[in-house]
Parts: structure tokens; sequence; C-alpha cells
């Protein structure tokens, strides 16, 4: 059952094997609480360098991270890189080059003292899994025409609970 999903999520694209220590991290979004009153979300997510050596010719796909996001207990959010001015607003930007404004990344969930990308609700035979893959992968290329920002949503209702603009370095 492990090696059919295995399988599955590597020819999907889905898994980056593992990084080296100082892996190269070339833009940060700062998940930041949108409810003070539940501060469950907080912490970098972080775009890495170009990402699968399969894609290398695209240097618009990235591997990301989510490894030092703090999750309160038993949280699991959905995880999106949406075109958008910012945090407050965050109206999808689209135009005939650039037709994609969201991208869902995954589920985030606590894995000892990390955080994971999970990949929800996989088939495999007759039972429904979630994978854990460690990172996502998307499309975020540098020079792109609109900003980006990240966004958690909460599992049960897909509301934004935390948000971080992409900043490169």
């Amino acid at each position: 059952m492990k090696a059919a999903a295995v399988a599955l999520l590597g020819c999907a694209g889905c898994l980056t094997g593992d990084l080296p220590d100082g892996y190269p991290v070339e833009a940060v979004a700062q998940l930041v609480p949108l409810d003070a009153e539940r501060p469950s979300i907080a912490g970098p997510i972080e775009l890495l360098g170009t990402g699968m050596p399969s894609r290398g010719s695209d240097p618009g796909v990235r591997t990301i991270a989510a490894y030092n996001v703090q999750l309160a207990d038993g949280v699991d959010a959905f995880v999106e890189l949406v075109n958008a001015a910012s945090c407050t607003d965050r109206e999808l930007l689209t135009s005939p080059e650039e037709p994609v404004a969201a991208q869902l990344l995954g589920m985030i969930r606590r894995v000892g003292d990390e955080t994971h990308f999970f990949t929800p609700g996989v088939q495999v035979g007759d039972q429904f899994v979630d994978i854990d893959t460690e990172t996502a992968t998307a499309h975020a290329p540098r020079d792109a025409r609109f900003p980006r920002i990240v966004v958690a949503l909460d599992f049960s209702g897909f509301r934004a609970v935390a948000c971080g603009e992409v900043t490169w370095r």
C-alpha cells in the first residue's frame, strides 16, 4: 500500500527528496494570524530555490516548505499561494499571461517538531489516506507580474485564518 502511494506521488511531482541542512531559501511568507483571538498558525512558509530536477528548465517551479510554521495542537490547515496585492487586499489578480490566481499547496500538519505538507484524501486500494509529502511544489517565478501571498485556510470552513506576503531575498 505504501509503495503504491509513493509511486503515485512521485509521478505527480510531489516528492522532492531530503533537503540538505541550509537549503536555499529564496523567499519567505511570514504567516500571521488574522484572528487575534485564535493565534493558532504563525511562522514562515519558505519558497526554496527552483524546484524539481525534472523541471529545472522552468525557473518558476519552486519547492515550498513549512517546517518552521507553528500550529496549535490538533490544528490542520490548507495552504494556498495566491496572486493578490496584500493580506489586507486578498482579491485574486489574473491576466491572460497569468490566468491562474491561486494554487492549493496542500494541507499542513505538525509532525514531531516540524510542520509538513500533506496531500489529503489519496485513494490507496479501498482506503483514503493523507500522504506526508513534507514539502509542496508550485509555480512562483521571482519576476511574476503580480505580488503573491500565502493564505492558511481553516480545514473545516475554508476561512482564511493566517496570511503572509511573499518577500524575495
